[in-house]
């Protein structure tokens, strides 16, 4: 079973663009960040990482070929294995700097069926019909909007786990 975290883009009014948007981005191990790295970075579009790649990949190697021996090929090894642990979390960081919300995990044995399974449970989720901008309060005096408690959360931009009920305000 492959877990995944769903992203859903910034709103843009037509609820069939956003769900054609979203992107799901596998926990674990990126076994292509770690093969080919430079052109993983390319095809996510992940150009602030991709730069600091470049640069703290250089220094390293720099600092290895101080050292000599097998040093740069271990170096590289181990800097690549690193990459390939964090390249998803630095995909959701990527993500979250465009403007992409965290909407939820979703699991299946492949990335359809996972999508098949949040979708499924995302459209299972009540709506509440709410006037549009503008409009009357009673119901029919205007267009209707549906708002589902996925784009409503009551603790601000990012959600809250544990035991406290609002998250830290910062200092």
């Amino acid at each position: 079973m492959k877990t995944f975290t769903v992203h859903m883009p910034p709103p843009t009014g037509s609820a069939e663009k956003d769900a054609l948007e979203t992107l799901f981005v596998r926990e674990g191990f990126a076994i292509w960040a770690f093969l080919i790295p430079l052109l993983w970075l390319i095809v996510h579009r992940m150009w602030l990482v991709f730069l600091g790649y470049i640069v703290l990949t250089g220094l390293l190697e720099g600092a290895a070929q101080l050292i000599g021996d097998i040093a740069p090929g271990i170096f590289a090894f181990l800097i690549t294995i690193l990459f390939g642990l964090e390249a998803n979390n630095l995909r959701r960081w990527t993500l979250d700097r465009r403007g992409y919300r965290f909407a939820g995990i979703a699991a299946g044995r492949t990335l359809e069926d996972a999508e098949q399974r949040f979708f499924d449970s995302w459209n299972a989720l009540p709506t509440k019909v709410m006037p549009g901008p503008g409009s009357g309060s009673g119901p029919g005096s205007g267009p209707a909007q549906s708002a589902r408690p996925a784009d409503r959360n009551p603790f601000g931009e990012r959600p809250v786990a544990g035991l406290f009920p609002q998250p830290e305000r910062p200092r």
